[in-house]
């Protein structure tokens, strides 16, 4: 009988098995490690990259918004007990997390007002977070008044959310004494903010310094 082709025929013994299960076994665990890698060097790059857009985003938002506005306003927070009235405005050298760019009509000739400007607008932007110092969504809202109003900035700004709220960034916070905002000199603001992408295990964060300033 040939001895090569009975031995084909045999199969293999429990040791060659067991070699070729634990060959097998290394082989598996180094593509799952491979692919691992692959998914998460994959999720990192995402989260970097929505992280940019946002700034970028926030930054061309800003430019554009800032340059519509004819004042701006600090507040400590976006709380109705915050702005109830002139007293709560934030001056130079205070920091808050409500910001609100005020944009005025041309002057009226209309008696008892003349030379006032109507506001015709709001743009309100604020950091919405439950503890200090935590990220929190920082929001956007617009209120437009197309006839003009002559109500105080306080009187207009509204008790809850507007429906047209937008947030902007949902992972941010102030780095300005733990708030967002920095009153520079009563016209000019700084904007000190971490922005941050991910979730709990892994997080990307990126500081966001940006000096916003009303029309000349």
């Amino acid at each position: 009988m040939d001895k090569s082709k009975s031995s084909l025929n045999r199969g293999l013994s429990l040791a060659e098995l067991m070699v070729a299960l634990a060959i097998l076994g290394v082989v598996i665990a180094m593509t799952l490690s491979f692919f691992n890698e692959m998914l998460t060097g994959t999720f990192e790059q995402e989260q970097k990259n929505e992280l940019n857009r946002s700034i970028r985003a926030l930054m061309a938002d800003f430019s554009a918004q800032s340059r519509q506005a004819d004042y701006i306003l600090l507040y400590k927070s976006f709380a109705p007990n915050d702005h109830k009235n002139t007293d709560d405005r934030l001056f130079e050298g205070k920091t808050g997390n409500f910001l609100l760019l005020v944009i005025q009509g041309e002057p009226t000739n209309q008696q008892g007002l003349s030379n006032k400007r109507p506001i015709k607008k709001l743009i309100g932007y604020y950091l919405s977070s439950k503890e200090t110092n935590k990220p929190g969504p920082f929001k956007r809202f617009l209120i437009e008044y197309p006839k003009g109003t002559y109500n105080s900035p306080e009187d207009l700004i509204p008790k809850s959310e507007p429906q047209n709220t937008k947030i902007l960034v949902h992972q941010a916070r102030g780095l300005a004494n733990d708030q967002a905002f920095y009153n520079l000199n009563n016209r000019n603001v700084i904007i000190d903010m971490s922005l941050s992408s991910g979730n709990e295990t892994k997080q990307y964060s990126h500081n966001f310094y940006f000096t916003l300033s009303p029309r000349e």
